[in-house]
């Protein structure tokens, strides 16, 4: 697509609300540039990995692109498969459901220039209500928290209500996790949806999931609901639920749906099936900070 082409048309409609890119490739000058005063829902979605090496574009053209943003009266953006490093949201005050997904290929970049990226969009749209991320999203986000770099911007949710994180159980780390928790001091929901790597199975002595006992504002005085979507009866998944369990002071609803998981045993070197019955009785035995909390169970 000629994205001067894109630019020129969003620019000349005065009307248009909605707005929808998907795998729409941009080779001519590699900038994608979005301005439009009445554009309220924004979608991009770029090509995934596998397509990056079909036909004239590589994908070091793809991670050269800019992405500019400007829609004051934005309210929901979603952007899919992003491994640029030069993005920027502007005059994105209106703006209250986003959905960021870094594709991998991001961390091909160099850490500055991931950080200096990520804390540059951040400004124009941590006043967000909703917020869908996966794990490379949150991994940068706890490893700019981390930065020495002065021009690094480390930003609050103070807005954020509802969190959806999507997520691979061996690529996630629980600093990411807890960073972001105390980042959404006023978060009333959470939502993960677990998409297992492969068939690795965790065990009690290699898993870099156990959760510490903590107390974070949300978790203290605005988390009410927890949502674990596709759970296949895993250590860590275990070490999540007691952490909600323990920590959460003012939980109302933790629920729990099942998705049938083969998954390999290391020590007895054999596929297993999850126990659904054992995973049940094994929450029911972890502590509960909230007096009501409604916990639900859903089988496949």
């Amino acid at each position: 697509m000629d994205s001067l082409s894109l630019a020129n048309f969003a620019s000349s409609c005065p009307h248009l609300e909605n707005l929808s890119l998907d795998y729409c490739s941009f080779v001519d000058d590699n900038i994608i540039e979005i301005t439009a005063a009445s554009l309220k829902d924004l979608i991009i979605i770029l090509p995934e990995r596998s397509m990056l090496f079909k036909g004239p574009i590589s994908r070091e053209q793809t991670i050269k692109f800019e992405l500019k943003v400007s829609c004051p009266n934005l309210v929901s953006l979603k952007v899919v498969n992003l491994r640029s490093h030069k993005f920027s949201f502007q005059e994105m005050d209106s703006l209250q459901n986003l959905l960021m997904d870094l594709d991998c290929f991001y961390n091909d970049l160099e850490v500055q220039q991931r950080c200096h990226a990520l804390s540059k969009m951040l400004k124009g749209v941590c006043n967000v209500k909703a917020l869908e991320v996966s794990e490379v999203f949150l991994k940068e986000l706890h490893r700019l928290h981390l930065a020495v770099d002065t021009e690094c911007f480390a930003p609050s949710f103070n807005n954020l209500k509802s969190l959806t994180l999507r997520i691979n159980n061996t690529d996630f780390n629980k600093h990411s996790l807890i960073n972001i928790l105390d980042c959404s001091p006023n978060l009333e929901a959470i939502k993960f949806f677990l998409r297992p790597s492969g068939r690795f199975r965790w065990t009690n002595h290699n898993s870099p999931w156990k959760m510490p006992n903590m107390t974070s504002s949300c978790l203290k005085y605005h988390l009410k609901i927890v949502e674990l979507f596709q759970v296949g009866d895993d250590k860590y998944e275990l070490d999540l639920v007691r952490f909600f369990l323990e920590n959460g002071h003012v939980l109302q609803k933790m629920r729990i749906s099942w998705v049938d998981r083969n998954l390999w045993d290391y020590s007895n070197r054999v596929y297993r099936y999850g126990n659904t019955d054992e995973f049940i009785s094994e929450v029911m035995k972890f502590p509960r900070s909230s007096p009501n909390i409604a916990l639900t169970f859903a089988k496949p």
